[in-house]
């Protein structure tokens, strides 16, 4: 799809997250449990938006989804085979008619089957951004066990904000030594490595990402 500067807005806790558990009273209180099993799933969140936005992208090959593997997306991954098993054991409950029969209960239904029809595990690429700094070198390492162990392909792995030496400053030079120390470690991943170097005035407009966009390919 061509580049243009159009923005499609997501807006954040739409749909099933208005449906506040406060205000759903059942007749049942034993049911209550059973909404609360529900909306305290790992990983519900991202499954609300993300079904949203696999819904408005029906037209497109390949959808980029900025976001970071946290735990809680990483949850979300699993998040169709434990709302499965837990729907599944609701509908076999005589005693859950009155929740199937809500709103919220039908929401909860449609996320997951257009997550599930998505496959978005088996057709999910994740390129890791980081910095070179000793924290960040943690954190892309726990991810990438992460992600391997969810069978995850991971492409790329972008290496932001390299500083060179090209100046006096003291203090940058000693901040420069520190990367470089990272930056061996990180070289040694079995992942495509793209470096990019720090851009003080970052990058502004349409004309300077498409610029920029070049370092990728």
């Amino acid at each position: 799809q061509p580049i243009n500067e159009g923005i499609t807005e997501i807006t954040p806790f739409i749909d099933v997250l208005e449906v506040r558990k406060e205000k759903i009273v059942f007749k049942e209180s034993n049911l209550q449990p059973v909404l609360n099993s529900i909306l305290e799933l790992p990983g519900i969140r991202e499954a609300i938006f993300i079904s949203k936005i696999i819904e408005k992208s029906k037209d497109y090959k390949h959808v980029v989804i900025d976001t970071w593997p946290s735990f809680s997306f990483l949850n979300f991954l699993f998040f169709p085979d434990e709302l499965s098993t837990l729907l599944n054991k609701i509908a076999n409950l005589d005693q859950c008619n009155e929740l199937k029969q809500t709103e919220f209960y039908e929401k909860m239904m449609k996320i997951n089957s257009v997550i599930e029809k998505s496959e978005i595990v088996q057709n999910s690429s994740f390129i890791l951004v980081c910095v070179p700094e000793g924290f960040s070198l943690e954190e892309i390492s726990l991810m990438i066990d992460q992600l391997n162990l969810y069978d995850i392909s991971i492409d790329n792995l972008v290496i932001n904000q390299i500083l060179q030496r090209k100046s006096e400053c003291v203090n940058c030079n000693a901040i420069i030594i520190r990367q470089e120390q990272v930056l061996k470690k990180l070289r040694k991943l079995n992942l495509r490595k793209i470096e990019i170097d720090f851009i003080p005035e970052g990058i502004k407009g349409l004309e300077q990402l498409k610029k920029f966009s070049k370092e990728f390919l």
